[in-house]
């Protein structure tokens, strides 16, 4: 009988349920001359030596079928699954996990996102995966090799979809529907689920979206059973949700960031640079000086996490580029006196500044002790000075780190006093 393909479903699935359609007793009666070694490994997927060709016409199926299903591997020991890098240890290849209420429902073959470690859930039956019989009850994973189906026991050929389903929380469906959407072979199903973040971030590439859920949910997590790594993935998923504040809502919820803290901190801080530039495409190397459509911030794809470089100032940083007290950029900053930018530091979003407006907009801000100091040295009142700023015949140099604030007004007051001199002079002739 020839296969029959799913949309979503796994290379190895296809052939273990074609075996078991055509009452085959294991996997490699169809492997065993399509280039496979190891007939205990059923790696299908993986596999570069595969006869695809071959397979197909075995299972009697268009080559395309097989080929789609494919899992490349590139250059940074990432395999491609439906267009997303997953690391080569991302895969799960000898044990079958399924969902309960995914077979239930009527689904009775073997999604491609089941085989994702990262991901301890469905996303189809939104249950928590298993990879036991409760019938045998015995310890014994389920495999690929024995055959009963995908929808049964490959041991007792019990149905899988009659067991109890451990269901992922209501609450936590909302927010995994990102990670749902990301991981989704359906580009349509996707491309809707990018719709969840910030309008700023929605043409953000995949890629970087699992990357930070990933991240950020390992970082946050010190337990590693299913239902406590699906929580914290849907902690990691409402963070990216509620950007730019989701790290510190965490934090303020009493989510504690066991490790990496400052990894976990930079790959947040990278969406600071989506927002920014508008978009930010993966990338696995460094981007052609030609190409038009290259980013100033690259982002490299890790099996931990990925590399962000942020374009804007700390508040140290800017003071010490515009020679302005902190306080004094500080206080520009909320009475939006420029442009109100931020960035992640120690897990919060603090303020952060723009290194051109350190030259048009720091020397304008409202300094004090440059006025009062101006003031002296021309023996005008405060209301007299205010006049003279307001008429733009005391104008601020330009921010130099070597310059003290208050006397960011000294060369405008040096050149007022000369024109003075002068006038002084004309008159005197």
């Amino acid at each position: 009988r020839p296969a029959q393909p799913h949309f979503g479903e796994s290379l190895r699935g296809l052939v273990f349920d074609c075996a078991a359609s055509n009452r085959m007793i294991n996997t490699w009666a169809i492997l065993q001359k399509s280039g496979i070694v190891h007939r205990n490994r059923v790696h299908v997927s993986e596999n570069p030596d595969l006869d695809e060709t071959f397979l197909a016409e075995t299972m009697r199926v268009d080559l395309k079928e097989i080929r789609r299903r494919r899992y490349h591997l590139t250059p940074t020991n990432h395999f491609s699954v439906f267009g997303l890098g997953i690391h080569k240890h991302g895969i799960e290849k000898r044990v079958r996990r399924f969902s309960p209420s995914a077979i239930a429902t009527g689904i009775r073959f073997h999604p491609a996102t089941h085989e994702l470690r990262d991901l301890p859930f469905s996303t189809i039956g939104w249950d928590i995966l298993n990879d036991e019989c409760s019938r045998c009850a015995d310890g014994i994973k389920q495999g690929w090799t024995r055959v009963n189906g995908t929808a049964r026991c490959d041991r007792c050929g019990w149905d899988l979809g009659k067991m109890d389903a451990e269901d992922v929380p209501h609450g936590e469906r909302d927010p995994l529907a990102l990670l749902a959407g990301v991981v989704s072979h359906d580009e349509e199903h996707g491309a809707n689920s990018l719709e969840m973040l910030h309008p700023q971030l929605r043409g953000i590439d995949r890629q970087i979206i699992f990357d930070l859920i990933r991240t950020i949910a390992h970082c946050t997590n010190s337990d590693q059973s299913p239902t406590a790594r699906t929580t914290a993935l849907a902690r990691a998923c409402e963070a990216l949700i509620e950007w730019p504040k989701g790290l510190q809502k965490m934090e303020e919820k009493g989510t504690t960031i066991f490790q990496k803290r400052r990894r976990i901190i930079r790959n947040y801080s990278l969406l600071d640079n989506v927002a920014k530039q508008g978009r930010l495409a993966a990338q696995g190397g460094k981007p052609k000086k030609d190409d038009p459509t290259r980013v100033t911030s690259g982002y490299k794809p890790r099996f931990g996490m990925g590399l962000a470089e942020s374009g804007y100032l700390t508040v140290n940083s800017a003071s010490r580029r515009s020679g302005l007290d902190k306080k004094v950029l500080q206080q520009g900053w909320d009475e939006k006196k420029m442009t109100q930018h931020t960035s992640i530091h120690g897990g919060k979003r603090v303020r952060a500044y723009a290194p051109d407006e350190m030259e048009t907009i720091a020397p304008y801000l409202m300094l004090p002790e440059a006025i009062r100091s101006s003031r002296l040295r021309l023996g005008v009142p405060l209301y007299g000075m205010e006049q003279l700023l307001g008429i733009e015949v005391i104008v601020p140099g330009k921010p130099n780190p070597r310059r003290k604030i208050r006397e960011v007004y000294d060369d405008a007051v040096d050149e007022l006093f000369q024109q003075l001199r002068n006038v002084s002079l004309k008159n005197v002739e």
